[in-house]
């Protein structure tokens, strides 16, 4: 989570350094979109890893999706603009990239290893004593 939202962070900085050129070429749709899409991702990811990090319960169902999300994102980006068609080894590349880091996060945050991780200790009485 810490990774993509740092990608992200990267990629406002250079948007932002650079949002003058791409309004001027007017080549496409409005890199203003990706911008307002990768400070969204930036907030949302780092959000989650802080949840994560507070052992939040809901943190193991919410990074998947997010992942998802996020996956579904970078291919419409992808697809609004490439200036050229992209290559189905390209697609099918990122595609089964993408979905071996869900499924490892979806195995990783739900294995009977870690399900204590999220739970918060209660004291009993007889720990007192």
């Amino acid at each position: 989570m810490l990774l993509l939202g740092g990608w992200n962070a990267a990629r406002v900085v250079a948007l932002v350094q650079q949002i003058g050129l791409l309004l001027a070429l007017d080549a496409g749709p409005d890199p203003r979109l990706p911008l307002a899409g990768a400070v969204l991702w930036v907030l949302l990811l780092w959000s989650a890893a802080v949840a994560l990090w507070q052992k939040r319960p809901f943190s193991r169902y919410v990074i998947p999706i997010l992942l998802v999300l996020f996956a579904l994102y970078e291919f419409s980006l992808t697809a609004l603009y490439a200036t050229a068609p992209v290559d189905g080894v390209v697609w099918l590349r990122r595609l089964l990239t993408l979905a071996a880091l869900v499924l490892f996060t979806v195995w990783a945050l739900n294995r009977t290893a870690v399900t204590h991780y999220f739970h918060k200790e209660v004291p009993t009485r007889g720990a007192q004593q």
